[in-house]
């Protein structure tokens, strides 16, 4: 089967059209270089400072418990806006 065009998953730059979120740079950095560093725009590579130790829960509500579906904040937003500017440039 085909894969989808070039032009989906690669923009006109050949940067992917995706934006990676997790909580420990570690992941980040791997899927990156796997990839080629050059092919993933650096706003769309999201990751904090520290992991959260196997911790379901505090990825789900927070550094601080803060309520509701992600409300760790900091990550959240910049995923929503990551995600936000790579529709827009579609």
């Amino acid at each position: 089967s085909e894969g989808p065009p070039a032009g989906r998953v690669f923009d006109e730059k050949g940067r992917c059209r995706a934006v990676f979120v997790d909580t420990e740079p570690k992941v980040i950095h791997g899927v990156a270089a796997a990839i080629g560093t050059s092919r993933v725009h650096p706003q769309c590579m999201l990751a904090e400072q520290s992991g959260r130790g196997n911790n379901w829960a505090a990825g789900f509500h927070g550094p601080r418990g803060g309520g509701g579906r992600g409300g760790g904040g900091s990550v959240c937003d910049a995923a929503l806006e990551a995600l936000r500017w790579q529709w827009e440039r579609c």
